[in-house]
C-alpha cells in the first residue's frame, strides 16, 4: 500500500509539474529580507518579483516614504554580503536621515556597529526642451551638496538630459552628417563638434549601426579581442548590440547618440537616442532644442525640433544628506560585515520629514543556504 501510495504521490508531483509548467530549481545562497510591518511585501529575484528566491522587501514608513531592500543572489563578497537600501521621498517635503550611518548587527543580543554606506541622491522629470537645468530650482538637494559631489570627483556627470525621435521617414540612410545643439550657461556658449556616422550591417539582421570611423574602430578591437581571448563567447554580439554611435565631450558638457536603421518590407526611419551629460552644477540648456541631420547621399537635410526632454539629476551624497522638493530616490549601498553568520539587524538612522522625527524598527536579513523552489522554466 506503501508503494501505491508514493507511486500515486510522484504522479501527482509529476503531472503538476508539466500543467504547472514549474522545475524544481535550488536557489543556492542568499540573503532573506523581512521588516516587522504590516505593508511589508517579499518579492522575489526574478520575473518582476514572481520567481526565484525572496529576495526583495518593500514597505511604507511615515510621511508616506517607501522603502525597498534587496540582496543579489550568491552575492557573497570578500567584504560582506551586498546590500541595496532605496529610500524614495515623495514630492513636495523636506527629507534628512539625522545621522550617516546605519548600524549592522549580527543578532538581536547586539547593539550594532555604525557603518557609514555609500548614499546616492537621484530623481527625473520631464520638462520643455527649452528649458533650464537649474539645481537650485530642480533639487533634490541643495546646490552646495550638489558642488561637494562635483568637487569629490569632477569627472562624474551630476546631470543628464535624453531626447529620442524618428527621423528621415521612408528611408535608411546610409551616412550622415549630425549637427547637435550647442549648449547655453550664464558663463557662455559651448558648441559641439558636428558628427559623421556610417551605417554598418550586422549579417543575419535587418539592423544598421550607423557609427562614426573612430567608434566602429574601437568595437572591432572589442571583437576581435574577444574572438581572440574567448573563442567560445558569442563576440558577434558586441557589434550587434553596441549602443553608442558617438560621444563627444566640450568643456564640462558630453553629448552621446545611438543612430540606427531597421531594414524591413516596409521603409522604416532613421531612429535615434540622444544624451547631454554634465559636469557642473551651474545652470545650463540647450541654445536651440534642434538637430539638424543630412543625408549625405542626395544631400538632403532635415531639422528636428524637441518639445520636451528628460533630465535626470544623480550623484553621491552623505546618507544624512538633506532632500526637499523633488520627488526623489536615496540608493543607500553597504556589505553587511561577515559572509559566514547567519543573521544580521540592519537599523536605519531616524529622519526627519516636515520637521516630524520618525524612528524605523530594524530590518531582518536571514541567510538561506540551501533553499529551493519550483520555478517557472520559460521565465
Amino acid at each position: 500500500m506503501y508503494a501505491r501510495e508514493r507511486l500515486f504521490f510522484s504522479i501527482a508531483v509529476a503531472s503538476a509539474l508539466v500543467l504547472g509548467a514549474c522545475v524544481p530549481a535550488p536557489y543556492g545562497t542568499y540573503v532573506r529580507p523581512s521588516y516587522s510591518d504590516p505593508s511589508a511585501v517579499v518579492g522575489r529575484a526574478r520575473c518582476g518579483g514572481q520567481a526565484g528566491p525572496p529576495t526583495q522587501l518593500a514597505f511604507a514608513a511615515p510621511g508616506n516614504v517607501k522603502i525597498e531592500v534587496s540582496s543579489t543572489p550568491g552575492g557573497v563578497r570578500a567584504a560582506g554580503w551586498p546590500l541595496g537600501i532605496t529610500v524614495s521621498v515623495p514630492l513636495g517635503v523636506r527629507f534628512r536621515f539625522v545621522e550617516p550611518h546605519v548600524l549592522v548587527a549580527a543578532d538581536g543580543g547586539e547593539a550594532g556597529r555604525p557603518v557609514v554606506p555609500e548614499a546616492r541622491v537621484r530623481m527625473s522629470a520631464s520638462m520643455p526642451a527649452d528649458g533650464w537645468i537649474d539645481l537650485a530650482r530642480l533639487g533634490p538637494t541643495p546646490a552646495e551638496v550638489a558642488r561637494q559631489a562635483l568637487a569629490r570627483d569632477p569627472a562624474r556627470a551630476i546631470a543628464e538630459v535624453s531626447l529620442g525621435l524618428g527621423v528621415f521617414p521612408g528611408r535608411a540612410p546610409q551616412r550622415v552628417e549630425v549637427r547637435l545643439p550647442a549648449i547655453e550657461t550664464t558663463a557662455g556658449r559651448t558648441e559641439l563638434a558636428a558628427q559623421e556616422l556610417q551605417a554598418a550591417a550586422v549579417r543575419g539582421t535587418g539592423y544598421q549601426a550607423l557609427r562614426t570611423l573612430e567608434r566602429a574602430r574601437q568595437v572591432a578591437e572589442r571583437q576581435s579581442a574577444c574572438e581572440r581571448d574567448t573563442p567560445g563567447k558569442a563576440c558577434a554580439n558586441i557589434t550587434l548590440y553596441d549602443t553608442q554611435s558617438f560621444e563627444v565631450a566640450a568643456g564640462p558638457f558630453t553629448a552621446s547618440g545611438r543612430f540606427w536603421n531597421f531594414i524591413a518590407a516596409r521603409p522604416e526611419p532613421l531612429r535615434y537616442e540622444l544624451r547631454v551629460a554634465a559636469r557642473t552644477t551651474e545652470r545650463w540648456r540647450l541654445a536651440a532644442p534642434i538637430m539638424e541631420v543630412t543625408d549625405r547621399t542626395p544631400g538632403e537635410r532635415r531639422t528636428e525640433r524637441f518639445a520636451e526632454m528628460r533630465v535626470s539629476l544623480a550623484y553621491p551624497v552623505p546618507l544624512s544628506a538633506p532632500i526637499e522638493g523633488a520627488a526623489a530616490a536615496l540608493d543607500v549601498r553597504l556589505h553587511l560585515p561577515d559572509g559566514a553568520r547567519s543573521r544580521y539587524l540592519v537599523r536605519l538612522p531616524a529622519y526627519e520629514i516636515e520637521g516630524a522625527r520618525h524612528a524605523l524598527a530594524p530590518i531582518a536579513l536571514e541567510v538561506h543556504r540551501f533553499d529551493g523552489g519550483l520555478e517557472p522554466f520559460n521565465c
